[in-house]
């Protein structure tokens, strides 16, 4: 945890426990395999239109991130949810326009 972390959460949330001396978060890692990188790759470059779709799709890779590698395997669950989300914004963009309200 850096120290403006530390600092900024202490704020927020003065209950949370104190950062002890010399002590850090352990980074955030992701492993994935060649085929998978490149398909996310081809992903990004050829289907994801926006800033907020990229952002999603890193949070539904990073909800793995204590799973092991991440193969080709994983991939439709990695974009599931990416979709589903899609997919909804859509259907409620569509249902504005549309004068129709849920």
């Amino acid at each position: 945890m850096t120290y403006s972390t530390f600092l900024h959460s202490s704020i927020v949330n003065p209950s949370k426990p104190k950062l002890k001396e010399n002590e850090t978060d352990k980074p955030d890692v992701i492993t994935l395999d060649i085929p998978l990188l490149t398909r996310l790759l081809e992903l990004s470059r050829e289907d994801i239109k926006s800033d907020q779709e990229l952002h999603d799709l890193l949070t539904n890779i990073i909800s793995f991130k204590n799973t092991g590698t991440l193969t080709m395997d994983d991939y439709d669950k990695i974009i599931k949810k990416d979709k589903e989300d899609n997919e909804k914004v859509e259907l409620e963009s569509i249902l504005k326009l549309a004068g129709i309200s849920r």
